[in-house]
């Protein structure tokens, strides 16, 4: 569930859970102090007030019955009044101290005692009226008599009544001291408890905020360091890539990221297939075009040897007139050799021709496709550069992580350790990046170098081809010489006359008959040497198509 919220609403909502149970923490501890005050208050100003008034009461009716035994003792009339001054003194005291406590008194039980204390008090003050007169008029016996009798029954009581207040009072006090002990005792449990608790809610929480982000992050390490690998075989897990924080959407960006790269690989790979078939096709047509050179050459040597055999055979034509038929009918005969051999130039040339023609569209295919094969490498190239985007995206959110893993002090260098990860990720991630750059940048060289062969392969089949049209040309030129010589010869048997005439047009025809022979051994040798160079062009081109081939296998999709 917590994998749906960016890390630092994660973050947020554990620091903010954590605030919250030591607010409740601290919240109960102070209302328990409080409440702790108020029972110390209770018992301090309220109970202990009330023992002090007891036992104050309790002292000055002690000093009254002490100044009543010495008025009876010491009968010096300075001793008895100091003595009746003392006693009206504690008699004024014990009744404020009683009238305090009646007011301060708030259970039916404590005023049903203070009233118990004031009856008794009444007849305690008459009796002792009464022994204070008897011995201010002198009656000794009868005031002892008296205070061993009536005067005593009457303090009894009243000391027994003020007994019964005084421990009433420390009962109620002691109660409320132990209430306020047991409400300390139980708010320490109580805060104990829920520290504990906070502190194990907060471990706990910790564990799995921390969990949250390790182990996406350790995976997208394991992932990252598998493509630095050249491995883009596999696909980042589906439970990564379902999770909605940064994670996510790293996970989902890497994939692209994969998936274009594979593609792009794939793509590469066939074009690498095509430019190699289509170096072969190219090395097998300049292999057909020097093959068809050398027997042009080979035609024109014979045709040479035939011309060579016409002129000595003109020669004889002039030397003896009387062996002109023979020599007719042998130079008619040399004219239907050389007219057939023509024949085979024209279409050896023709076939040339055709094959010059096809050499150059594939030449301009292997252009296109090289060209093509340069567009990929610049989408490589493009997909390097989102790959060092998203590095830097990164690094970015490992430095916020480590500014807010600061920010949160002690509880934050787990968070901290997780944006080091992250940083060494992006780092990791970036040398991947220009290992994968420079490749690409080397396969782009090789691509440019191999499209100016191919150019240049392309301008020497355009001249071969302008060649062999040249040789066209004059075997044509060659076939009307031979249909004229054809010609003079069936005229030659009109008459002996002509043979002259003819045979000087005949020797002028093979002279020039010659020069074009030598023209095609010369043309046949260039298209011999231009195949040459087209096969050893086509050669590299191939040997570059083997090393695009080995770069791109690096690459496991």
């Amino acid at each position: 569930m917590l994998n749906n919220f960016k890390v630092g609403t994660r973050l947020f909502f554990g620091f903010g859970l954590v605030m919250a149970l030591l607010l409740l923490v601290g919240g109960y501890a102070i209302k328990s102090i409080k409440g702790l005050d108020e029972q110390i208050e209770l018992v301090v100003n309220d109970r202990m007030v009330k023992v002090g008034l007891t036992q104050d009461v309790m002292d000055h009716v002690n000093i009254i019955a002490r100044a009543l035994r010495n008025v009876l003792i010491d009968d010096s009339k300075d001793r008895q009044a100091a003595e009746f001054n003392r006693i009206a003194e504690s008699r004024k005291i014990v009744g404020e101290r009683v009238e305090e406590l009646n007011r301060k008194m708030s259970t039916d039980k404590g005023k049903e005692l203070i009233r118990k204390v004031i009856d008794a008090r009444e007849p305690y003050v008459r009796q002792t009226e009464s022994y204070m007169a008897l011995i201010k008029e002198g009656q000794i016996d009868r005031a002892k008599k008296m205070l061993l009798s009536e005067v005593r029954d009457a303090q009894g009581a009243y000391i027994t009544t003020i007994q019964e207040i005084c421990t009433y009072i420390e009962e109620v006090a002691k109660k409320d001291g132990e209430k306020a002990e047991v409400a300390a005792n139980t708010a320490t449990r109580t805060v104990a408890v829920l520290m504990g608790i906070a502190l194990v809610l907060s471990a706990v929480l910790a564990v799995i905020i921390a969990r949250g982000i390790t182990i996406p992050a350790h995976a997208c390490t394991a992932f990252l360091q598998m493509l630095a690998q050249n491995d883009f075989s596999k696909d980042v897990p589906e439970l990564f890539r379902a999770r909605r924080d940064e994670f996510g959407t790293l996970a989902n960006a890497t994939q692209a990221m994969v998936n274009n790269t594979r593609q792009l690989l794939k793509d590469t790979l066939q074009g690498v297939q095509v430019v190699a078939t289509s170096s072969n096709d190219l090395a097998a047509v300049s292999r057909h075009l020097t093959s068809a050179a050398k027997d042009t050459a080979d035609k024109s040597g014979a045709v040479a040897a035939a011309a060579e055999q016409m002129n000595s055979n003109m020669q004889s034509v002039s030397a003896a007139m009387e062996q002109s038929s023979s020599n007719v009918n042998m130079v008619a005969s040399s004219t239907e050799e050389m007219t057939a051999t023509v024949n085979e130039i024209a279409h050896n040339a023709e076939k040339a021709r055709s094959i010059s023609e096809g050499a150059v569209k594939q030449s301009r295919q292997a252009t296109e496709k090289m060209t093509l094969l340069g567009e990929t490498a610049r989408k490589i190239g493009r997909v390097t550069e989102t790959i060092t985007e998203i590095s830097e995206q990164t690094n970015l959110l490992a430095l916020n992580a480590t500014i807010e893993a600061a920010r949160a002090g002690e509880a934050g260098k787990g968070f901290a350790v997780v944006a080091n990860e992250i940083k060494e990720l992006a780092r990791q991630t970036a040398d991947a990046t220009v290992d994968i750059k420079n490749q690409i940048g080397g396969m782009q060289t090789t691509t440019a170098t191999t499209v100016e062969d191919i150019d240049r392969i392309s301008q020497v089949i355009t001249e071969i081809n302008s060649v062999i049209q040249g040789i066209a040309t004059a075997v044509e030129e060659q076939s009307a010489a031979s249909s004229e010589i054809s010609g003079n010869i069936a005229q030659a048997s009109q008459g002996i006359a002509e043979v002259n005439e003819n045979v000087a047009q005949s020797t002028v025809v093979i002279a020039d008959m010659a020069r074009d022979i030598a023209g095609i051994n010369q043309q046949a040798a260039q298209v011999g040497e231009g195949s040459g160079q087209v096969q050893v062009s086509a050669q590299g081109l191939s040997e570059m198509a083997a090393q695009l081939d080995a770069l791109v296998k690096k690459f496991k999709v």
